[in-house]
């Protein structure tokens, strides 16, 4: 999963790309490409560790891309465009804090107007995106009328009247056979955002900026949250685990606002994490919602989805409840799935395979 991490100069994006690279991850990339590596900590994979003490605990990574800064330079809008285009999901990070000393493009500090300028950046991109394809459209129609051309053209008409009336494209409900269609465009408005208000550590408590700006861009494709980047900085440099747990118990969270942000980008998403276990490894992956097996078998390496046979699966529960998988194979818990089994969040899976 790659998150493309974008906001006006001064909103705090940088300091959370650092607090990832820091202490949640490493950070990679040439020249203006950078790229964090954060790591999704589960619960559930610590205990199934526990039955498997020697082995290695790997968790499930989320690349955190740094977009730059959106400019009015051709050149820059470009790159920031093209990071942008590669990430699955788009994490907005938008200030909400006022600070005299730290200055405001647009000179006040709205949220809202911040969330819909990068919304309108994004739409403009599309909108152009589309123009350049109709013009080719109609050229190759003048050749021949062929029925996918006809198909993609009134596809792009509708997606063109959408944007124009400056509405999102993640808005519409649309079909595979579309969705396969535009599948190369990779249009910015089609993915999922996650939005992360930067707020005063006077406002970290309060909810009245977070449920304005819920109401207003709230939706199944929009998660919002908010952190305090003074805040968490301080919490990065805790080295005490027991003093950093009561630091954010103070602040009223479970963990530091990356570690929410993943989940909420998780969420959004529509990504759920299933577990491999043995000797050598025990380990969490990531695949959409609704993946078929041979899919999940596929994100392990491309020879098990390949010579897929079944998957032998685990539910999380029944291993911990049972106590482990020779437990749960006496029990008749460990359950054999083919082809259309469709993967659920914890399942613990091992592939059968022929290659």
């Amino acid at each position: 999963m790659k998150m493309g991490i974008v906001g006006l100069p001064q909103s705090g994006k940088t300091t959370l790309f650092s607090l990832i690279a820091g202490k949640s991850g490493s950070m990679t990339g040439k020249g203006d490409r950078k790229i964090a590596i954060a790591y999704v900590r589960d619960k559930r994979l610590d205990k199934l560790h526990e039955f498997y003490p020697p082995a290695k605990k790997i968790y499930a990574a989320v690349e955190f891309l740094l977009v730059p800064s959106i400019t009015k330079d051709p050149q820059d809008r470009k790159k920031s465009f093209s990071l942008m285009a590669e990430a699955n999901a788009v994490l907005f990070v938008v200030r909400a804090f006022q600070n005299d000393a730290v200055y405001h493009i647009d000179t006040v500090v709205d949220p809202s107007r911040d969330i819909k300028t990068l919304i309108d950046e994004m739409i403009l991109y599309d909108l152009e995106l589309i123009e350049k394809r109709l013009i080719n459209i109609e050229k190759d129609l003048k050749k021949n009328k062929l029925d996918i051309l006809l198909k993609e053209q009134n596809l792009l008409n509708e997606f063109q009247k959408t944007l124009e009336e400056e509405q999102p494209l993640r808005e519409l409900e649309i079909d595979q056979e579309s969705l396969k269609m535009i599948k190369g465009f990779n249009f910015l408005t089609l993915k999922p955002i996650v939005i992360l208000l930067n707020v005063n550590e006077d406002q970290i408590e309060k909810k009245e900026i977070l449920d304005k700006i819920t109401l207003k861009f709230g939706s199944e494709n929009v998660g919002i949250l908010q952190f305090c980047a003074p805040i968490e900085q301080e919490i990065s440099e805790l080295e005490d685990k027991d003093e950093r747990e009561v630091f954010l118990k103070d602040l009223g969270f479970d963990e530091p606002a990356v570690e929410r942000t993943i989940k909420v980008s998780y969420t959004t998403l529509g990504y759920l994490s299933f577990f491999t276990i043995g000797d050598d490894e025990v380990r969490a992956w990531t695949v959409k919602e609704g993946a078929l097996a041979p899919t999940a078998a596929g994100v392990i390496h491309s020879d098990l989805e390949r010579g897929f046979i079944r998957a032998e699966v685990i539910k999380f529960d029944d291993f911990i409840a049972l106590n482990g998988e020779n437990e749960c194979k006496k029990a008749g818990k460990s359950m054999l799935k083919g082809k259309d089994y469709v993967v659920e969040d914890g399942d613990i899976i091992n592939i059968r395979f022929n290659v």
